[in-house]
């Protein structure tokens, strides 16, 4: 599955239970992958607070995806392309 579009919040948009699969993202924006500062290779532009030499050093992604047989799923493959650090969580549980 390629992802179509991911949310994503700078970090002072990230409530504690914002991992959880009952948390509301609809407020956050929403966006195509690659995601970057505006280095002309991106498709969405991630916000980062307003002054370029004080970047936040945190973004926030989310992708929801929905099965109709959870037991059915045996493997998930997840393709990250990214710059520095990155968590990754399923259901909340980081992996």
């Amino acid at each position: 599955m390629k992802l179509s579009a991911v949310r994503l919040a700078p970090p002072t948009s990230a409530p504690p239970a914002w991992t959880g699969l009952a948390f509301n993202d609809t407020a956050w924006v929403a966006g195509p992958a690659e995601f970057g500062f505006g280095e002309n290779d991106e498709a969405t532009v991630v916000p980062y607070g307003g002054v370029a030499a004080t970047k936040w050093v945190t973004t926030y992604f989310r992708h929801r995806f929905i099965t109709g047989d959870p037991a059915s799923i045996t493997n998930l493959q997840l393709r990250l392309k990214r710059d520095d650090d990155a968590i990754v969580s399923l259901n909340g549980v980081e992996v």
